[in-house]
C-alpha cells in the first residue's frame, strides 16, 4: 500500500519537477502488480521506507517498528481516502448531469446545483444508517442510490413528448393556443423556488411562447409534507380544475387554479391572451 501511496504523491510531485520522474517511474511498476494482485517484485516500498526511517534508527532504534507501522497506517489511510474521494466525485457528477444536482437527496446542500426545490426521500442518508448501527442498509441503499442515478443520465439525453405527460383535465397558462410548444411544470404550491420559477415565466416571457401547463406534487419528507399546506392546496387546485374542464365555468384564458397560484405565489397579475 506504500507504494500506492507514493505514487499518487510523486505523480504531483513529477507534474512540477523532473526530478521525481525516476521514481515515478518505479512506483508505477509497482503499483501495476498490486492492483492487478501480484507480488511487487522491485524493493521500492522498502527502500522508501528505509529512507524514511534510516535517521529515526540512529536516533532511537525502539521507535523503528511502530513508525513503521504508522507509516503503512498513513500510507493505508490515504489510498482509502483517495478511493472514496474519487467516489464522491464521480457520483456528484453523474447526479448533476441526471438531476441537475450532486447531491440528489439534498439539492440545496450542492454549490454546483440551481436553486431547487427538495424532493426528498424516505430512506436514511449513508451516515444516517451508519450511525444508527445498520451497516448492511447503508451500503444496499448507496447501492441503490447510485443505480438510480445511472440509469436516470440516459433521460438527460432524450427527447420528450409531453403530450405523454399531461395530467388529466389539464390547464393552461393564459389559455391554450394553437401551434405553440407546451412545457409542464412539477410544483409543490408551498415551495418558494417554484414560486421563483413562476415569476420568471412571466419576466422571461416565456409564458408568450410556450403553453405553459402543470403537475402539483406536495414534497414529502419522512412521510410528511414539506411545507404543511401544500396537500390541502394540491387538493383545491385540482378541484378548481376538474370544475372548470367542461369549459361553461371560469374563463379559459384566465383559468381559476392559475389565478391561484398567481396569489399563492406573489403575482399580482398573470398575462392573458386572447
Amino acid at each position: 500500500m506504500l507504494c500506492i501511496a507514493s505514487f499518487i504523491v510523486l505523480l504531483f510531485l513529477s507534474a512540477v519537477s523532473a526530478r521525481y520522474r525516476k521514481l515515478l517511474k518505479k512506483a508505477w511498476y509497482c503499483v501495476t502488480r498490486r492492483v492487478t494482485f501480484r507480488p511487487c517484485d522491485t524493493t521500492f516500498g522498502e527502500e522508501l521506507k528505509n529512507s524514511i526511517l534510516a535517521p529515526l534508527a540512529l536516533r532511537n532504534p525502539r521507535a523503528v517498528k511502530p513508525a513503521s507501522i504508522a507509516i503503512e497506517t498513513a500510507a493505508w489511510l490515504m489510498v482509502v481516502s483517495m478511493v472514496v474521494s474519487l467516489y464522491l466525485v464521480i457520483v456528484g457528477a453523474l447526479n448533476l448531469i441526471a438531476f441537475g444536482t450532486c447531491n440528489r437527496t439534498n439539492p440545496e446542500a450542492c454549490a454546483l446545483a440551481a436553486e431547487s426545490c427538495a424532493i426528498a426521500s424516505d430512506e436514511p442518508t449513508f451516515w444516517e444508517s451508519i450511525r444508527s448501527g445498520d451497516i448492511g442498509e447503508a451500503f444496499s441503499n448507496e447501492i441503490n442510490g447510485l443505480g438510480t442515478t445511472i440509469r436516470a443520465v440516459p433521460n438527460r439525453f432524450r427527447n420528450w413528448d409531453t403530450d405523454n405527460y399531461l395530467p388529466e383535465f389539464a390547464s393552461y397558462r393564459g389559455g391554450y393556443r394553437e401551434g405553440l410548444p407546451t412545457a409542464i411544470e412539477v410544483i409543490d404550491p408551498g415551495c418558494a423556488f417554484c414560486a421563483q420559477l413562476f415569476r420568471n415565466m412571466t419576466e422571461s416571457g416565456f409564458d408568450q411562447t410556450h403553453n405553459i401547463t402543470y403537475i402539483v406534487y406536495p414534497i414529502y419528507r419522512h412521510g410528511e409534507p414539506n411545507f404543511p399546506n401544500s396537500p390541502l392546496v394540491a387538493q383545491y387546485l385540482t378541484a378548481v380544475r376538474v370544475f372548470e374542464s367542461d369549459g361553461t365555468h371560469g374563463n379559459p384564458n384566465n383559468p381559476g387554479d392559475w389565478a391561484i397560484l398567481g396569489q399563492i405565489f406573489g403575482e399580482h397579475h398573470l398575462h392573458q391572451t386572447g
